[in-house]
């Protein structure tokens, strides 16, 4: 969300509201440790004047993220914008 707000403000695309949920299933690795092993990150933006613009950015973000980047587990996302 942060890596897409520095994006977003940059490039002046404009939005009313942005909300964000995540959901991470832990699982055990074959020795029995808990490892993160599904993330799946479900953004909603509302009030975008470009519609298109808010969802590039938000794939942009999402390959951008030094966080997420810095995880081996599999990552999945959901956009919703209008």
């Amino acid at each position: 969300v942060a890596t897409f707000k520095v994006f977003s403000e940059k490039s002046r695309a404009h939005f009313q509201s942005l909300t964000a949920d995540g959901f991470l299933t832990v699982d055990r690795d074959s020795k029995g440790f808990p490892w993160m092993a599904k993330f799946h990150l479900v953004v909603k933006v509302s009030g975008a004047e470009d519609v298109t613009r808010v969802t590039n950015l938000l794939e942009k973000a999402s390959h951008s993220c030094l966080i997420l980047n810095s995880v081996n587990t599999e990552k999945s996302f959901e956009f919703d914008v209008s």
